[in-house]
């Protein structure tokens, strides 16, 4: 609430920060598909794999959404500003992401041949 209001003649959304989200969306997209196809050279299920990329892209555009909380002050600065709604949010879903993908580690599961 410390900046002017938007001038109406400009419009909702810039060039500039769409192609920035485009950028972001894709960095995020590509660590995903990076992932799956590295997990499933690897020797991994698909279930495994699908689970992994799954998780890369919940963690990337939780990142996003930190990085982005600010564009006039540091990152750092925008991780000491109190924001307990999106901390409680972000830990919530990082934990049921990460207590599924523990609970398919330590799951009995055939042998792979």
């Amino acid at each position: 609430m410390h900046r002017p209001p938007r001038d109406p003649a400009e419009p909702l959304f810039a060039a500039r920060a769409i192609g920035l989200s485009c950028l972001e969306g894709a960095t995020a997209l590509a660590f995903g598909l990076d992932l799956y196809f590295w997990a499933l050279s690897s020797g991994h299920l698909v279930a495994e794999s699908r689970g992994l990329a799954w998780l890369a892209l919940v963690t990337s555009n939780l990142a996003i959404i930190f990085v982005n909380r600010s564009y006039s002050q540091l990152f750092v600065r925008t991780l000491r500003t109190a924001n307990p709604i999106l901390l409680a949010v972000a830990g919530g879903i990082l934990s049921v992401a990460w207590l599924d993908l523990l609970k398919a580690r330590l799951a009995e599961r055939p042998a792979r041949p």
